[in-house]
């Protein structure tokens, strides 16, 4: 009975990410860009995160200067190369789509894993990869008679893909050298907020300050889909074996395609939704084989 309540854990974490896009399209419909929105979550989840650990456990803060490449790694190469790939996939195309193409993310953790961290690879892990890009293909219309994305969309789409599956690979070797999940992710934020600041347009925030549904936008992206969200999957993964939470983290897509069609009435087409079935089952059948492992 225990057990099942981390697993409610992951699914909350799960469903709480699939909503991003909602805040995501609020906020450009201010005209606030990619880059300024992942501005903005970063910086408000650093500041949450650091609150927590002043709290709760002011130790985490600590980490070596020889490991900061590990958070640069994690902070620029993943969160904001992420981030900016994802929320521009939300702007240009459906949100299930989007999402779908996100959790390509298994299979280049597989790839990189193997390539960066010399794991082995199994047959199920090519059929894996296989069977996501033959997602992708039927996704992006290259089966079927209708384009329904752009080269660029699909690139953009992958690339979100692939700077999610870093922070694994960066996550993983911080986990190695002994730091917890909680100064991962804060440092990994904090540097994501800091690098994208130049960027930001303070214009626009200027003219959105007084407005109230503004700052619900931005608190509700930051505390539930980012810091609520965070700390849920991870109390989760305390109990809960890595490889399951990932089969577990697949509810996303699902409530982001449920958002699309319910909310924003996005229409897909057989292909497309057949696409979006191929990936799941991509990330499902890694997520089964880490369980394995």
């Amino acid at each position: 009975m225990k057990n099942r309540f981390y697993v409610i854990y992951i699914i909350v974490a799960a469903t709480l990410w699939g909503i991003l896009g909602i805040f995501v399209r609020e906020l450009t419909a201010r005209y606030f860009t990619s880059i300024d929105i992942v501005s903005l979550r970063g910086f408000g989840a650093a500041v949450c995160f650091f609150i927590y650990l002043i709290i709760f456990d002011r130790e985490k803060l600590k980490i070596k200067l020889s490991d900061l490449w590990i958070f640069l790694g994690s902070g620029i190469l993943s969160i904001v190369f992420f981030n900016f790939c994802y929320f521009y996939a939300i702007q240009n195309m459906t949100l299930s789509v989007a999402a779908a193409l996100l959790y390509t993310a298994p299979a280049f953790v597989t790839i990189l894993a193997h390539v960066v961290l010399k794991e082995k690879m199994c047959f199920l892990q090519y059929v894996s990869i296989a069977i996501a890009i033959l997602g992708c293909a039927l996704v992006s219309g290259m089966v079927g008679t209708l384009v329904t994305i752009t080269p660029l969309g699909l690139f953009v789409g992958l690339g979100a893909g692939l700077g999610y599956a870093l922070y694994s690979i960066f996550g993983k070797i911080a986990i190695k050298k002994g730091y917890s999940s909680v100064t991962i992710t804060f440092y990994t934020f904090l540097i994501s907020g800091i690098s994208t600041l130049p960027f930001l347009h303070k214009e626009i925030v200027l003219q959105n300050m007084k407005d109230s549904s503004f700052w619900i936008a931005v608190l509700l992206m930051v505390f539930l889909s980012t810091v609520l969200a965070f700390l849920t999957y991870t109390k989760g993964l305390t109990q809960v074996n890595a490889g399951f939470a990932s089969v577990l983290s697949c509810f996303e897509p699902v409530v982001a395609s449920v958002i699309s069609a319910f909310i924003y009435n996005e229409k897909m087409s057989i292909m497309e939704w057949l696409g979006i079935i191929f990936i799941i089952i991509s990330a499902c059948l890694s997520g089964c084989i880490s369980l394995k492992r």
